[in-house]
């Protein structure tokens, strides 16, 4: 049974772990070689990454004592990491970690979320409601890689409206 929650610190290792694997085994599938070399690179940084989690809502999903899926993101409605395990691709983390982020920045009033997408994670995306703004070409080290800049428009509650 899978379970979410938000992160512990103990567990950055573990993430940047699940980020490293999945960008390897299931991203690499949409990317070239060294596209993955330097998208690896940049994420398995341990200091990098402690600097860019510590100051965002970190959610997990768990399946038994492992990390399933992780996603990241800032109070001002931009989402910045969501992978999935490849052991658990395609079993509806991805989209229920998403509804997670959803409900908990419609809660402090934010009407639109942002996520510059991966080509691998872009139909998840869509299936969530989310809608390309566009194509971007992303310079990492050596190599430039494409994403998309999305968008989606959430319904905040009548009560939380001002």
């Amino acid at each position: 049974m899978i379970t979410y929650r938000t992160a512990l610190d103990t567990e950055w290792p573990a993430i940047i772990d699940l980020c490293t694997l999945t960008i390897k085994h299931i991203n690499s599938q949409d990317y070239l070689p060294e596209q993955v070399r330097e998208w690896v690179s940049r994420i398995s940084n341990p200091g990098r990454m402690k600097n860019r989690l510590i100051e965002q809502s970190v959610w997990v999903a768990v399946d038994r004592d492992s990390l399933a899926g992780v996603i990241t993101w800032k109070s001002i409605g931009y989402i910045d990491l969501l992978y999935v395990s490849r052991d658990h691709q395609r079993q509806g983390i991805g989209s229920r970690l998403l509804a997670i982020a959803e409900e908990v920045l419609s809660e402090i009033n934010v009407r639109e979320i942002q996520v510059d997408v991966s080509l691998t994670a872009k139909p998840l995306f869509e299936q969530n409601g989310y809608e390309v703004l566009q194509m971007q070409q992303v310079v990492i080290g050596a190599a430039t890689l494409t994403n998309f800049k999305m968008v989606k428009r959430l319904n905040v509650p009548e009560e939380q409206k001002q």
